[in-house]
C-alpha cells in the first residue's frame, strides 16, 4: 500500500491529459515510477490500455540531489540578476538609487516566495521564471520615479530633498496606476483562463504586480532620502 494523500493531480495540454506528481519514497526510489504504473493499471483496467506508451506519455525522477542543483541555479540567477542590476544603476544613476532599487526588488521578490510558501504552493523553474520577470516589472517601475528625481533635484533645490522625492512620486504616480493596473488586468486574464501550465506563474506575476507597484514608492524612494541624509551628514 502507498500513501497518495500528497498526490498533485494537474491538467495540461487537452482535457484528456493529466499531470501526477508523486514525492519518492525512500526504500523505493528506483522502482518507484514503475510501481505507480502497475497500480494505475489495476485500479483502472477499463481505461488504462494494455500498451503503457498509450497511456503514459513520461516518467521523470526528481531526486534531492537534482532539486538541489535547480534550487542553488534558481537563487544565483536571482542574485546574479539583481547584483547585475547594482552595477548598471550605479553607473546610470546614483549607487544610493542602486541600493533603493535592489531593497525594493528583493522586498518584492521575498514577499512572493512567503506567499507560495504559506498557501505551500510548489517553486519551480517557471515560478523562477516569474521572479525573475518581476524583477524586471518592478526595476521598470522603479526607474521611471529614480529619474524624474534624478531630474528634479537639479530644478527644486529651493525645497528639502524629501519634499522633492515626494513631488517626483506625485508627478510619476498617475503613469504608474495605469500601467499597473492594465498589466495586472493582462495577468489575472492569463491566471483564470490560461489553464493549469501557466496558473502558477499568473499567480506569481499577480503578487508582482501589487508589491512592485508600491515598492518603488514606499520601499526605493524612502531608503534613497535616509542614504541622502547619511551622506549629506
Amino acid at each position: 500500500t502507498h500513501d497518495y494523500s500528497r498526490a498533485e493531480i494537474k491538467h495540461f495540454g487537452s482535457a484528456r491529459d493529466i499531470s501526477v506528481r508523486l514525492p519518492i519514497l525512500e526504500d523505493q526510489h528506483e522502482n518507484f515510477p514503475q510501481l505507480i504504473v502497475n497500480h494505475l493499471y489495476d485500479s483502472f483496467p477499463a481505461v488504462v490500455p494494455a500498451d503503457q506508451n498509450d497511456f503514459i506519455l513520461s516518467i521523470e525522477k526528481v531526486g534531492p540531489k537534482i532539486g538541489a542543483e535547480l534550487s542553488g541555479k534558481a537563487i544565483m540567477a536571482i542574485v546574479s540578476a539583481l547584483l547585475l542590476i547594482l552595477i548598471y544603476i550605479s553607473i546610470r544613476f546614483e549607487f544610493k538609487f542602486a541600493v533603493g532599487a535592489i531593497a525594493a526588488l528583493s522586498h518584492d521578490v521575498l514577499i512572493t516566495i512567503g506567499i507560495f510558501s504559506i498557501m505551500d504552493y510548489e517553486i519551480s523553474l517557471p515560478i523562477i521564471a516569474a521572479f525573475l520577470t518581476i524583477v524586471g516589472y518592478s526595476l521598470n517601475d522603479t526607474i521611471v520615479i529614480l529619474d524624474r528625481v534624478r531630474e528634479n533635484v537639479k530644478s527644486m533645490k529651493q525645497i528639502s530633498y524629501s519634499d522633492m522625492v515626494d513631488h517626483s512620486i506625485n508627478d510619476s504616480l498617475s503613469r504608474t496606476i495605469i500601467t499597473s493596473i492594465t498589466t495586472f488586468l493582462v495577468v489575472l486574464i492569463l491566471y483564470l483562463f490560461g489553464g493549469e501550465v501557466i496558473h502558477y506563474f499568473a499567480f506569481a506575476m499577480m503578487i508582482g504586480v501589487v508589491v512592485g507597484t508600491y515598492s518603488s514608492m514606499y520601499v526605493a524612494c524612502p531608503i534613497v532620502v535616509q542614504l541622502h541624509k547619511g551622506i549629506k551628514s
